[in-house]
């Protein structure tokens, strides 16, 4: 999951010239977490009650990501077999 988001990040910077992307995970999914902190993202805060799932409002986590904070894929984070 960490390479496929690395490359689409890392495309998205590069070919759309994106300047920011964010991620809003639930607070008790702790892998996401995880996944969007190895990436370089930054938690914003908690945006209350924001999601309803089965009838009932989350909470959900900010992330955001700016591109001058991506390292990419020329930073080693990830680099394909030769």
């Amino acid at each position: 999951m960490h390479e496929a988001l690395e490359v689409a990040l890392s495309w998205g910077f590069e070919q759309m010239e994106l300047h920011r992307v964010e991620a809003l995970v639930h607070p008790l999914n702790e892998p996401s977490q995880q996944v969007v902190q190895k990436l370089g993202f930054v938690r914003e805060g908690v945006l209350r009650e924001v999601a309803r799932f089965k009838g009932e409002q989350h909470d959900m986590q900010q992330w955001s990501l700016l591109r001058g904070e991506f390292r990419g894929l020329d930073a080693g984070l990830h680099r394909p077999p030769n």
